[in-house]
């Protein structure tokens, strides 16, 4: 392979890695207000302090 080949399939792989990460972070950070519009204060803490706990597993 060509080393224009492998340029070409590096920043089209990091440019697609970097809209997955841009769509999911902005997917959560919609359901994240809707969820506090619609619970109350202690339901949206529980929910908030949960989403860390799993956001720490996945790392």
């Amino acid at each position: 392979m060509s080393k224009k080949s492998i340029k070409t399939k590096v920043l089209s792989s990091l440019f697609w890695k970097f809209m997955e990460r841009s769509g999911t972070q902005g997917i959560q950070f919609i359901v994240q207000i809707v969820l506090a519009r619609l619970l109350m204060p202690e339901q949206f803490g529980t929910i908030a302090i949960v989403m860390v706990f799993i956001s720490l597993a996945r790392v």
